[in-house]
Protein backbone atom coordinates (compact mmCIF):
# COMPACT_ATOMS: atom_id res chain seq x y z
CA UNK A 1 0.00 0.00 0.00
CA UNK A 2 1.07 3.33 -1.09
CA UNK A 3 1.20 5.91 1.79
CA UNK A 4 2.19 9.00 2.26
CA UNK A 5 5.61 9.13 4.20
CA UNK A 6 6.95 6.85 6.72
CA UNK A 7 5.14 8.73 10.02
CA UNK A 8 2.20 7.32 8.44
CA UNK A 9 3.36 3.57 7.62
CA UNK A 10 4.83 4.35 11.66
CA UNK A 11 1.16 5.09 12.74
CA UNK A 12 -0.19 2.29 10.40
CA UNK A 13 2.02 -0.18 11.85
CA UNK A 14 1.02 1.02 15.46
CA UNK A 15 -2.95 0.75 14.82
CA UNK A 16 -2.48 -2.80 13.22
CA UNK A 17 -0.87 -4.15 16.44
CA UNK A 18 -4.48 -3.94 18.22
CA UNK A 19 -5.98 -6.63 15.92
CA UNK A 20 -6.31 -9.92 16.27
CA UNK A 21 -6.49 -12.28 12.60
CA UNK A 22 -9.11 -14.83 13.73
CA UNK A 23 -8.03 -15.48 17.46
CA UNK A 24 -4.21 -14.51 17.03
CA UNK A 25 -2.67 -11.96 18.65
CA UNK A 26 -0.39 -9.77 17.02
CA UNK A 27 3.36 -9.46 18.41
CA UNK A 28 5.53 -6.90 17.30
CA UNK A 29 9.04 -8.02 15.47
CA UNK A 30 12.23 -6.24 14.25
CA UNK A 31 12.24 -2.86 12.67
CA UNK A 32 8.87 -2.77 13.48
CA UNK A 33 7.35 -5.64 11.86
CA UNK A 34 3.36 -6.59 13.14
CA UNK A 35 3.28 -10.45 12.51
CA UNK A 36 0.66 -13.04 13.29
CA UNK A 37 1.63 -16.28 13.76
CA UNK A 38 0.41 -19.08 11.71
CA UNK A 39 0.02 -22.77 12.22
CA UNK A 40 0.67 -25.87 9.32
CA UNK A 41 -1.61 -25.89 6.84
CA UNK A 42 -2.69 -22.25 7.40
CA UNK A 43 -0.16 -18.46 6.76
CA UNK A 44 1.78 -16.37 8.80
CA UNK A 45 1.10 -12.63 8.08
CA UNK A 46 2.84 -9.81 8.47
CA UNK A 47 2.61 -5.99 7.62
CA UNK A 48 5.58 -3.84 7.90
CA UNK A 49 7.60 -0.60 6.73
CA UNK A 50 9.11 -2.00 3.07
CA UNK A 51 11.61 1.39 3.15
CA UNK A 52 13.12 -0.32 6.95
CA UNK A 53 13.43 -3.61 5.60
CA UNK A 54 15.71 -2.66 2.93
CA UNK A 55 17.24 -0.03 4.84
CA UNK A 56 20.32 -2.06 6.10
CA UNK A 57 20.96 -3.34 2.64
CA UNK A 58 20.17 -0.97 -0.05
CA UNK A 59 22.68 1.20 -1.27
CA UNK A 60 20.53 2.64 -4.15
CA UNK A 61 19.54 5.77 -2.94
CA UNK A 62 16.52 5.96 -5.88
CA UNK A 63 15.51 2.41 -4.75
CA UNK A 64 15.06 3.51 -0.81
CA UNK A 65 13.12 6.45 -2.49
CA UNK A 66 10.65 4.31 -3.66
CA UNK A 67 10.29 1.90 -0.46
CA UNK A 68 9.48 5.39 1.51
CA UNK A 69 6.03 5.43 2.69
CA UNK A 70 5.79 1.96 1.06
CA UNK A 71 3.49 -0.39 4.00
CA UNK A 72 4.05 -4.05 2.71
CA UNK A 73 0.89 -6.64 3.11
CA UNK A 74 2.54 -10.32 3.26
CA UNK A 75 1.29 -13.77 4.03
CA UNK A 76 3.08 -17.25 4.05
CA UNK A 77 1.75 -20.56 3.55
CA UNK A 78 3.10 -22.83 5.52
CA UNK A 79 3.34 -26.57 4.60
CA UNK A 80 2.38 -27.84 1.29
CA UNK A 81 -0.96 -28.30 2.53
CA UNK A 82 -1.24 -24.33 2.51
CA UNK A 83 0.34 -24.06 -0.98
CA UNK A 84 -2.04 -26.37 -2.26
CA UNK A 85 -5.11 -24.90 -1.44
CA UNK A 86 -4.02 -21.38 -2.52
CA UNK A 87 -3.41 -22.70 -5.45
CA UNK A 88 -6.95 -24.37 -5.56
CA UNK A 89 -8.30 -20.69 -5.45
CA UNK A 90 -5.83 -19.65 -8.20
CA UNK A 91 -7.24 -22.30 -10.56
CA UNK A 92 -10.58 -21.36 -8.96
CA UNK A 93 -10.52 -17.85 -10.42
CA UNK A 94 -9.02 -18.62 -13.92
CA UNK A 95 -11.47 -21.05 -14.54
CA UNK A 96 -14.14 -18.36 -13.78
CA UNK A 97 -12.36 -16.21 -16.66
CA UNK A 98 -12.36 -19.38 -18.94
CA UNK A 99 -8.52 -20.11 -18.73
CA UNK A 100 -6.89 -22.83 -16.65
CA UNK A 101 -2.95 -22.11 -17.39
CA UNK A 102 -0.59 -21.81 -14.78
CA UNK A 103 0.37 -18.41 -15.49
CA UNK A 104 -3.14 -16.66 -15.65
CA UNK A 105 -3.87 -18.96 -12.36
CA UNK A 106 -1.30 -17.80 -10.47
CA UNK A 107 -1.84 -13.83 -12.33
CA UNK A 108 -5.73 -13.94 -11.36
CA UNK A 109 -7.15 -10.75 -10.35
CA UNK A 110 -8.11 -11.27 -6.77
CA UNK A 111 -5.84 -13.99 -5.78
CA UNK A 112 -3.65 -12.15 -3.39
CA UNK A 113 -7.08 -11.06 -1.73
CA UNK A 114 -8.03 -14.40 -1.81
CA UNK A 115 -4.71 -15.74 -0.11
CA UNK A 116 -4.37 -12.48 2.31
CA UNK A 117 -8.30 -12.65 3.46
CA UNK A 118 -8.91 -11.16 6.56
CA UNK A 119 -5.71 -9.38 7.21
CA UNK A 120 -6.88 -7.14 3.90
CA UNK A 121 -10.01 -6.00 5.73
CA UNK A 122 -7.66 -5.51 8.81
CA UNK A 123 -5.34 -3.21 6.85
CA UNK A 124 -8.29 -1.86 5.06
CA UNK A 125 -9.78 -0.30 7.99
CA UNK A 126 -6.76 1.68 9.66
CA UNK A 127 -6.15 2.79 6.77
CA UNK A 128 -9.66 4.40 5.91
CA UNK A 129 -9.79 5.71 9.59
CA UNK A 130 -9.05 9.13 11.30
CA UNK A 131 -5.99 7.13 12.97
CA UNK A 132 -4.03 8.20 9.91
CA UNK A 133 -4.63 11.71 10.18
CA UNK A 134 -1.63 13.61 11.99
CA UNK A 135 -3.45 15.09 14.65
CA UNK A 136 -3.54 11.77 17.11
CA UNK A 137 -0.17 10.69 15.81
CA UNK A 138 0.91 14.04 16.87
CA UNK A 139 -0.28 13.55 20.26
CA UNK A 140 0.82 10.59 21.14
CA UNK A 141 4.14 12.42 20.20
CA UNK A 142 3.62 14.99 22.19
CA UNK A 143 2.97 12.32 25.66
CA UNK A 144 6.62 10.39 24.57
CA UNK A 145 7.84 13.37 24.56
CA UNK A 146 6.68 14.18 27.89
CA UNK A 147 8.24 10.89 29.38
CA UNK A 148 5.50 8.77 28.84
CA UNK A 149 6.60 5.43 27.24
CA UNK A 150 3.86 4.12 24.40
CA UNK A 151 1.92 1.85 26.44
CA UNK A 152 0.81 4.40 28.53
CA UNK A 153 0.51 6.91 26.12
CA UNK A 154 -2.33 4.65 24.42
CA UNK A 155 -3.62 4.27 27.77
CA UNK A 156 -3.89 7.95 28.09
CA UNK A 157 -5.68 8.17 24.98
CA UNK A 158 -8.55 4.94 25.85
CA UNK A 159 -8.96 8.08 29.13
CA UNK A 160 -9.26 10.42 27.26
CA UNK A 161 -12.19 8.55 24.76
CA UNK A 162 -13.78 7.54 28.59
CA UNK A 163 -14.00 11.25 29.37
CA UNK A 164 -15.65 12.68 26.20
CA UNK A 165 -18.12 9.96 26.13
CA UNK A 166 -19.05 9.78 29.91
CA UNK A 167 -17.54 12.52 31.52
CA UNK A 168 -14.69 12.40 34.49
CA UNK A 169 -16.58 10.42 36.78
CA UNK A 170 -17.37 7.66 34.53
CA UNK A 171 -13.68 6.52 34.61
CA UNK A 172 -14.03 4.19 36.98
CA UNK A 173 -11.24 5.89 39.70
CA UNK A 174 -11.74 6.71 42.83
CA UNK A 175 -11.39 11.10 43.48
CA UNK A 176 -7.26 10.47 43.95
CA UNK A 177 -7.12 8.90 40.72
CA UNK A 178 -9.05 11.48 38.87
CA UNK A 179 -6.92 13.87 40.51
CA UNK A 180 -3.80 12.32 39.49
CA UNK A 181 -5.00 11.90 36.05
CA UNK A 182 -5.93 15.84 35.91
CA UNK A 183 -2.11 16.58 37.31
CA UNK A 184 -0.80 13.69 34.53
CA UNK A 185 -2.73 15.48 31.67
CA UNK A 186 -1.66 18.66 32.69
CA UNK A 187 1.26 18.35 32.88
CA UNK A 188 1.74 17.24 29.42
CA UNK A 189 -0.27 20.31 28.57
CA UNK A 190 -2.95 18.16 26.70
CA UNK A 191 -6.90 19.01 27.38
CA UNK A 192 -8.18 15.71 27.11
CA UNK A 193 -11.56 16.75 25.75
CA UNK A 194 -10.03 18.11 22.83
CA UNK A 195 -7.79 14.57 21.63
CA UNK A 196 -9.44 14.20 18.15
CA UNK A 197 -10.76 10.30 18.09
CA UNK A 198 -11.45 8.85 14.97
CA UNK A 199 -13.58 5.87 14.28
CA UNK A 200 -11.00 3.61 14.63
CA UNK A 201 -9.47 4.53 17.83
CA UNK A 202 -12.57 5.05 19.22
CA UNK A 203 -13.22 1.45 18.67
CA UNK A 204 -9.69 0.05 19.70
CA UNK A 205 -10.52 2.86 23.27
CA UNK A 206 -14.30 1.96 24.30
CA UNK A 207 -14.74 1.55 27.84
CA UNK A 208 -16.19 -1.37 29.00
CA UNK A 209 -19.74 -1.23 31.19
CA UNK A 210 -18.64 -1.64 34.40
CA UNK A 211 -20.15 -4.55 36.46
CA UNK A 212 -21.87 -4.45 39.75
CA UNK A 213 -18.89 -6.15 41.28
CA UNK A 214 -16.60 -3.59 40.23
CA UNK A 215 -18.36 -0.96 41.14
CA UNK A 216 -18.66 -2.65 44.38
CA UNK A 217 -14.66 -2.77 44.68
CA UNK A 218 -14.85 1.33 43.76
CA UNK A 219 -16.84 2.16 46.55
CA UNK A 220 -15.03 -0.03 48.55
CA UNK A 221 -11.59 1.85 47.67
CA UNK A 222 -13.11 4.89 47.83
CA UNK A 223 -13.85 4.79 51.03
CA UNK A 224 -11.12 3.09 52.03
CA UNK A 225 -9.29 6.37 50.62
CA UNK A 226 -11.71 8.47 52.59
CA UNK A 227 -10.97 6.47 55.87
CA UNK A 228 -9.02 8.84 58.16
CA UNK A 229 -5.54 7.76 58.81
CA UNK A 230 -3.89 7.40 62.47
CA UNK A 231 -2.19 10.69 62.23
CA UNK A 232 -4.91 13.01 60.99
CA UNK A 233 -7.67 10.67 63.78
CA UNK A 234 -5.37 12.39 66.48
CA UNK A 235 -5.16 16.10 64.59
CA UNK A 236 -9.39 15.70 65.05
CA UNK A 237 -9.06 14.71 68.48
CA UNK A 238 -6.96 17.70 69.18
CA UNK A 239 -9.07 19.85 67.73
CA UNK A 240 -12.07 18.45 68.77
CA UNK A 241 -10.74 18.78 72.69
CA UNK A 242 -12.11 21.92 74.75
Amino acid sequence: RLLGSEKEVRAALRACQTFKLGRTKAYIGQEGTVNWPGKSGGHRSKVYSKFRDIIRKEEDEKVLALAEGVLRVESGAIGLKSIRADFAKALSLAEARGDLTVGTALGCPGLAGAILGPLNGIVDTVLGSEVMHMKLDETIEKMRAGGKTYHRAMGLIGFAHAIQEFGWQGLMLTRQGIYDLKKEFAALGIDPQEIELGPLMVRITKPYQASDKEVARLAKKQAKEDAPTEGSLRLKLASDAP
